[in-house]
C-alpha cells in the first residue's frame, strides 16, 4: 500500500469514527443548569461578570500560552454575551465597584488544557482537552456567597470535528449553560429559556454614540469548511459559519476587526464614526462598499448581536 493510500485510509477510518454532530444540543446545556443548585435571583436587577481566573497550576507549563491569556476576558465576554437582558436590567463585564448592588458572577478555572488540535484530528483519543470549572454567585453589597458549583469536562473528539473544535467550544458552552443557570434563579420557565438558547439573544443598539460593524459570511464554495472565530478589538465575538453574520455596536474611535483564532489574529484598523455601519468578508477580512455589503447581508443569518460600547 502506498503512503497516499495509507493515509487516506486513515483519514476515512477517523472520519467514520467520529460524529459530526455536536458535542451537545441546547436541552443538555439547560438539563445541565438544572442540575446545578437551585438560587432564587428574583431580587438582583444588576448582574457584574467578572474577567474569569485562571488557577490551574500547571498553567505556567500549558503549551497554548496565549490560550490561557486570553480566556479570562473571552469566556466573561461569552457569559455577558449570553445573559438575558429582558431579565437583568443592568448587565456589566466588570468587578462591582464598592457601594454597588447587584449580583456578581465569578467564574474560577482550577484547570484549563487547551490539548493538541493536531493530534486530535490524527488520532481519536489523544491531545483531549480538559476544563474545570467553579462558578459562584455572591451579592455584591455585603460579599455573601449565595451558591457555587464545580464541573470537570474533557473534549476528546477526534477527526475534522476534534480538530476544530476544542476548548474554546467548551468555554462558550460553559458560558451559556451559566446564563441558563441566572435564568433560572430569575424564575424563567425553563421552556422559554430552552427556546432562547435555540435563537440568538438580540441585545440591540446602545443610546449612546456608536458605529455599526457587520462581519459577513455569505454563501461560498471557497474555504466552506474552514473554521475560524471572528472579533474586535480584543473581544472574541463567536465562530464563523456560513451563511451567518456578526453585528458589533462599537464606540467611535479605532477598532480593529480580526478574523483567526485565539492565537492568531488577522484584520485591519478602522476608524469607526458615530452613525457609520461598516461591512466586512470574513474570509480575508476585507471590508465592501455599503451596497454590496446590504445585499450580502440579505444572504445571511444573524449569528451574534453584541453591544461592546459596554465594554469600554
Amino acid at each position: 500500500m502506498s503512503k497516499f493510500q495509507l493515509t487516506s485510509t486513515i483519514w476515512i477510518v477517523v472520519i467514520l469514527l467520529v460524529p459530526v454532530t455536536a458535542l451537545c444540543d441546547e436541552g443538555d446545556r439547560l438539563q445541565r443548569a438544572l442540575d446545578w443548585p437551585k438560587v432564587d435571583l428574583q431580587s438582583y436587577d444588576a448582574v457584574f461578570v467578572e474577567d474569569v481566573l485562571v488557577t490551574d497550576p500547571m498553567g505556567p507549563e500549558r503549551k497554548n500560552q496565549e490560550m490561557l491569556k486570553t480566556v479570562p476576558a473571552r469566556m466573561a465576554n461569552f457569559i455577558s454575551f449570553s445573559l438575558d437582558t429582558d431579565l437583568f436590567g443592568e448587565v456589566h463585564r466588570r468587578s462591582a465597584e464598592p457601594g454597588e448592588n447587584g449580583l456578581i458572577v465569578r467564574v474560577e478555572l482550577p484547570q484549563y488544557k487547551p490539548g493538541s488540535a493536531a493530534a486530535r484530528t490524527l488520532l481519536v483519543g489523544t491531545g483531549s482537552a480538559h476544563l474545570n470549572i467553579k462558578a459562584t454567585l455572591l451579592d455584591a453589597g455585603s460579599g455573601a456567597e449565595l451558591d457555587s458549583f464545580t464541573e470537570d469536562r474533557t473534549f476528546a473528539w477526534g477527526g475534522l470535528y476534534g480538530g476544530t473544535r476544542g476548548i474554546s467550544l467548551m468555554e462558550e458552552n460553559a458560558a451559556k449553560e451559566i446564563a441558563a443557570w441566572l435564568a433560572l434563579g430569575k424564575g424563567e420557565d425553563p421552556d422559554a429559556i430552552l427556546e432562547k438558547m435555540k435563537s440568538v439573544a438580540v441585545q440591540g443598539p446602545p443610546e449612546a454614540e456608536h458605529g455599526t460593524i457587520y462581519i459577513l459570511r455569505p454563501q461560498g464554495m471557497v474555504g466552506a469548511a474552514v473554521r475560524f472565530r471572528v472579533g474586535i478589538d480584543d473581544v472574541t465575538l463567536g465562530e464563523s459559519k456560513r451563511k451567518r453574520y456578526h453585528v458589533a455596536y462599537v464606540t467611535p474611535g479605532k477598532h480593529k476587526v480580526w478574523a483567526g483564532n485565539d492565537k492568531k489574529q488577522r484584520g485591519p484598523e478602522i476608524t469607526v464614526e458615530a452613525g457609520g455601519v461598516y461591512y466586512f468578508m470574513a474570509m480575508g477580512m476585507k471590508q465592501m462598499a455599503d451596497k454590496k455589503g446590504e445585499n450580502k447581508l440579505k444572504e445571511c443569518k444573524l449569528a451574534r448581536e453584541v453591544d461592546l460600547t459596554r465594554f469600554e
